[in-house]
């Protein structure tokens, strides 16, 4: 694994390339029909990682959003 990494400006190609809108859009389709046929994240993209990677991220090791999410704002009381 460690032999293969590569430098940050490689990027991954597009799932479907170079391809035209209309292809793309039904070769997305076919993935959702295929996901829908045999179960959710049968067919996946590359950039999704592998289905058990043991860098999933798990929410109680993320980061607090307090600047996007309004919920997650820390609250203040007084007596």
């Amino acid at each position: 694994m460690i032999t293969e990494l590569l430098p940050e400006t490689i990027r991954q190609p597009a799932l479907c390339g170079d391809l035209d809108r209309e292809r793309r859009e039904r070769a997305w389709k076919a993935m959702d029909k295929l996901n829908a046929t045999l179960g959710r994240d049968t067919v996946r993209t590359l950039g999704a990682g592998p289905k058990n990677a043991a860098w999933k991220l798990r929410a109680e090791d993320r980061s607090p959003r307090w600047t996007t999410r309004w919920d997650e704002l820390p609250r203040v009381r007084s007596n």
